[in-house]
């Protein structure tokens, strides 16, 4: 199976799946962020069926007429008369979970119930948070002697780093950042490849939460610095590499953009260190061509 390309007219998929059906096709459709990709399972009809692709993502809905590839002598079968269906692709073809999006979004799922939203003091909340806290619904508190990152990095807790984007603080929180997480980062995976968006989120997570501490001190969690640094990925390939077919509708850029003046407003307890760090790591990682 070999991806064929992405369809942003929900009117032109639907005619797209349709012609694919006509001509007996089995093809696999994902609903994503950008728009409907297509995924064709006879891989040696791809470039043939993408130039048909190209002409519905130009708004030619008109069905072309592309036979199938005549059977070789050896293997041609008798004339009948006997009418047969096309195959219809599977539902759960169209559910294609990504290995890394998942894994973090379970992580996220575990760590923040682990932690009691982060606000029950269990060993759990000592363990993940970037330094040993004593966490309760009232805040927390921490000793001085234990201030600093670096010193529990240097002793082998490397995954202090990364893990307060595990931890949530409440209901609204994980699911406002596990969705969009999901959405973006399961695009990234299926375009990009699960090693590219396993580094961006190490690398982002990493960054926002030394830059979090450095804003405002070590009480902060969420995966929100990874979605920034997801959005600034993906704008950058949209913009320099479109051969990659990200795309960023220009509704979406104006509710991120109002969502971070809101954020940085001060109206309401955002870890704004975190999200501008994320920002610029995605932006930089987008930057390299290869990554």
């Amino acid at each position: 199976m070999r991806r064929l390309g992405l369809l942003t007219s929900k009117a032109a998929a639907d005619q797209f799946a349709h012609h694919l059906e006509s001509l007996g096709l089995e093809a696999r459709r994902d609903q994503t962020a950008a728009g409907t990709e297509f995924w064709l399972y006879d891989e040696d009809r791809v470039e043939e069926i993408r130039k048909v692709l190209e002409r519905y993502e130009r708004g030619e809905f008109v069905p072309i007429d592309i036979p199938p590839p005549a059977p070789t002598p050896e293997v041609a079968a008798p004339r009948t008369t006997t009418p047969t269906a096309p195959r219809r692709p599977s539902r759960l073809a169209t559910f294609s979970p990504e290995p890394w999006t998942v894994l973090i979004c379970v992580l996220s799922i575990a760590a923040t119930l682990l932690t009691g939203f982060f606000h029950v003091p269990t060993q759990f909340s000592r363990a993940l948070a970037i330094i040993p806290l004593n966490v309760s619904a009232e805040g927390a508190s921490w000793s001085p002697a234990d201030d600093n990152p670096l010193l529990w990095v240097s002793r082998g807790e490397v995954w202090r780093l990364f893990t307060p984007a595990l931890i949530h603080g409440h209901i609204l929180h994980i699911i406002f950042n596990l969705q969009w997480f999901y959405v973006c980062a399961s695009v990234v995976e299926r375009i990009r490849g699960t090693w590219r968006l396993a580094g961006l989120t190490i690398l982002s997570a990493g960054a926002s939460n030394l830059a979090q501490y450095a804003w405002a001190g070590p009480m902060f969690c969420g995966l929100s610095g990874v979605g920034y640094a997801l959005y600034g990925y993906v704008w950058m390939k949209s913009l320099l590499q479109p051969e990659t077919r990200f795309h960023v509708p220009r509704s979406l850029h104006i509710m991120f953009w109002v969502w971070t003046l809101i954020c940085f407003s001060g109206l309401l307890p955002i870890a704004n260190g975190a999200h501008a760090t994320g920002l610029a790591v995605g932006i930089l990682y987008g930057l390299v061509t290869f990554l």
